[in-house]
Parts: C-alpha cells; sequence; structure tokens
C-alpha cells in the first residue's frame, strides 16, 4: 500500500473482457456510474495490435521506464493509477467498483501487495473476475 492512513474505503476492481460495449452490465448497477479517465488502458506504444502472449511482449514489458516507442512507461502507468487510488481512499465512506483491463488490475494490485519486477510483469487476473481490496 502507499503508506496513507485509510481503513474503511472498500473497492472492487473487475476485469471485463468486452467484445462488445459493456452498457448492459452498468445499466444494472443501482450506484451512480461515470467514467474515470485514469482507468484508460496503458499505450504499449510499438507493441499495440501485437499478441499479448507473445515472448517478446513478455520481455518488453519487463522494462518499466521504457516507452515502446511513443507508448507510455510502466511507471507513468503507476503514477496514474496510484494517484488515483490514493482520491479514493480520501472517500473513505464509499464503495468503489473500478472496471479496467488487465495492465490496470496489475498496478492496482501492486498498489495494496509488493511485488517483485517479474511478479509484476506475469500479474494477470482472468476475464470477468472481480477482486477486492481494502484500504
Amino acid at each position: 500500500m502507499s503508506g496513507r492512513a485509510c481503513t474503511s474505503t472498500k473497492f472492487c476492481i473487475l476485469r471485463l473482457f468486452v467484445r462488445r460495449r459493456p452498457h448492459g452490465i452498468f445499466r444494472r448497477l443501482p450506484a451512480p456510474r461515470q467514467a474515470e479517465p485514469r482507468l484508460t488502458e496503458q499505450c504499449f506504444g510499438k507493441w499495440e495490435s501485437t499478441p499479448r502472449d507473445g515472448a517478446d511482449f513478455r520481455e518488453a514489458k519487463k522494462q518499466f521506464v521504457e516507452r515502446h516507442e511513443g507508448g507510455e512507461s510502466m511507471l507513468h502507468l503507476a503514477q496514474r493509477i496510484y494517484n488515483l487510488l490514493d482520491d479514493v481512499c480520501a472517500h473513505a465512506d464509499t464503495v468503489y467498483l473500478l472496471v479496467a483491463h488487465n495492465g490496470i488490475a496489475r498496478v492496482v494490485h501492486s498498489y495494496f501487495y509488493e511485488m517483485t519486477n517479474e511478479e509484476y510483469a506475469g500479474f494477470g487476473i482472468k476475464n470477468c473476475e472481480i477482486r477486492r481490496y481494502d484500504f
């Protein structure tokens, strides 16, 4: 965790594999919804539109400072998501459901749990899996 004293905020992260627009899911949620631009998927630069399970891409993900020729580094992504989580922590009486791609889920997990670079690069959650994190 980031070291902040935030004890009662709860949220879940849902990895949603979207082949179609997910609006039907969100219409069923009773709580107010809003798009959060900081949850935008990481831009992988030259690796965009390449297989995510390819050996070269797996190795490239281990380079946390590299921007991959026009993309976003892992460190910049982590800053964006950690700032979001710090903001979520500021609203201790609210429960949040964050819907994001696997790369964002990886960063969220690293906010709460210490991970080696190898563990971080290899971390993932399943499609439609829900994980709960408590501050």
